[in-house]
């Protein structure tokens, strides 16, 4: 089962890199990332962490550009 999250609009969604390798937090669809825009978050080091506003409203898949298996679904309500 993938991750599904919610966050209300205006909620911030924080995104940490646990893992020993370096990840690349992207929205779908691969390889172009263009459903939320807000989601490409680029490459985040291992300890390392990113945050984000969440502006728009839908249900939006991601994945780890760099690891495709990774991902999950976020609801913006």
């Amino acid at each position: 089962d993938r991750p599904t999250m919610e966050v209300k609009k205006g909620g911030t969604l924080t995104v940490v890199n646990a893992s020993k390798v370096p990840l690349q937090f992207d929205s779908n669809p691969h390889p172009i990332h263009t459903d939320n825009s807000e989601l490409n978050l680029e490459i985040i080091a291992p300890g390392f962490s990113k945050t984000v506003t969440l502006t728009k409203t839908g249900t939006w898949r991601y994945h780890n550009h760099l690891d495709v298996s990774q991902g999950g679904t976020i609801i913006v309500f």
